[in-house]
């Protein structure tokens, strides 16, 4: 997708005052997409916030803000973009995928809000329009959905498999596979926060130690992916052609 001019014009400003703000020593980080970031009533604090908390602690002034929230899929980010750039953020965590992939009834079978093929596209589109900001970019994948006595009983229909410990994941996956392979495509650094905490998890059923529910990050997971994310924000970033998995592998 190209950008248009107006877009290409507000990106080279962005860049300039990006530049200003760094050689001011004020680091400016926003998490961009969907609620994962937010609080959404399930811990004290949302990962956003942590992440300014463990950020500070290792030195050096931080500011972190979330653009996004309930619903947001990626065509919601491509008509946000702008208020991204108006923070002039060093640093663009972008944590799509969850929204898109919202399981919704068709003809007793679930497809997902977003398709696809369509969420590649705006992704991508989002993605290459936060590198021509100048923002450092960094993407996160959606976190892992395990499930709870409640969701067995609800997503009984293809393509769910309530039998298969990752059988709540099976649309999901699919754009965590698509985020891994447009973080190779366009050179970023990306943490498989998906990855990380399907690792981390024990056995299937509600209370997970880093759920709230099947649905929603607890206190701990939103200091899980805090942590992950200060953890590659403090290292320099990769030079051009390597990408950074934090919890599968180093760079490519």
């Amino acid at each position: 997708m190209l950008l248009n001019k107006a877009l290409m014009n507000s990106l080279a400003i962005c860049l300039v005052a990006t530049m200003q703000v760094r050689a001011g020593g004020l680091s400016v980080v926003v998490t961009f997409g969907d609620s994962a970031a937010s609080q959404v009533n399930t811990a004290p604090k949302g990962y956003y916030e942590l992440l300014r908390e463990a950020l500070e602690k290792k030195g050096g002034a931080w500011e972190v803000y979330n653009v996004g929230g309930m619903g947001f899929t990626s065509s919601t980010a491509l008509s946000n973009l702008r208020k991204v750039l108006e923070y002039k953020p060093a640093i663009t965590i972008l944590h799509l995928g969850l929204g898109d992939a919202t399981p919704k009834m068709v003809d007793k079978r679930y497809e997902p809000i977003v398709f696809l093929e369509r969420f590649v596209s705006n992704y991508t589109a989002v993605v290459r329009a936060l590198k021509a900001s100048g923002t450092r970019v960094i993407l996160a994948t959606p976190y892992y959905l395990p499930w709870t006595e409640e969701t067995r009983k609800i997503y009984t229909a293809p393509p769910f498999k309530p039998g298969d410990r990752d059988g709540l994941n099976a649309i999901l996956v699919r754009y965590v596979e698509a985020i891994r392979a447009i973080a190779k495509s366009e050179q970023v650094e990306l943490v498989d926060v998906h990855d990380i905490m399907r690792k981390g998890n024990g056995p299937a059923k509600a209370g997970w130690k880093f759920m709230y529910d099947s649905m929603r990050l607890n206190a701990a997971g939103h200091k899980l992916i805090a942590d992950k994310l200060a953890e590659v924000i403090r290292k320099a970033p990769p030079s051009a052609g390597k990408t950074v998995i934090p919890g599968v592998k180093g760079g490519d």
